[in-house]
């Protein structure tokens, strides 16, 4: 009886252990984050902010850490909506979409230009 009981616990313990493994946070690079579904990027963005600081980066070397940004303005954010992903502007916002939720709307990532170089990021939602 013993023997089954302990066996259980073994089984039960690796199965609850794979369960975790879709949902931990992993190890950014370049090729992983270009080549991740838009949805499944938020694995990525804790690494990400720990070991890249993009303060101080120019959007072409963005560019080339994250591949380009999602080709859409940014609407709604107070004070930028006249910023764009365009390269004929020096004051721009880039974002990249994390993760989507039902009721929010999609998780992003947000790169903040001045005179072509970043000054602020942050995670948000995206405004509708």
């Amino acid at each position: 009886m013993k023997k089954i009981i302990c066996l259980l616990l073994i089984i039960t313990y690796v199965v609850l252990s794979g369960c975790s493994f879709p949902f931990a946070d992993r190890k950014f690079s370049t090729e992983k984050w270009i080549q991740t579904e838009d949805s499944q990027k938020y694995h990525y963005i804790k690494d990400l902010k720990e070991n890249y600081n993009l303060i101080g980066m120019t959007s072409q070397e963005v560019r080339e850490l994250l591949g380009e940004p999602y080709d859409e303005k940014v609407k709604g954010q107070v004070g930028f909506e006249e910023y764009s992903t365009h390269d004929d502007r020096t004051d721009m916002i880039f974002y990249y979409r994390l993760r989507e939720d039902i009721i929010s709307g999609w998780e992003i990532y947000l790169i903040r230009f001045k005179n072509n170089v970043v000054f602020e990021t942050e995670t948000g939602v995206e405004d509708w």
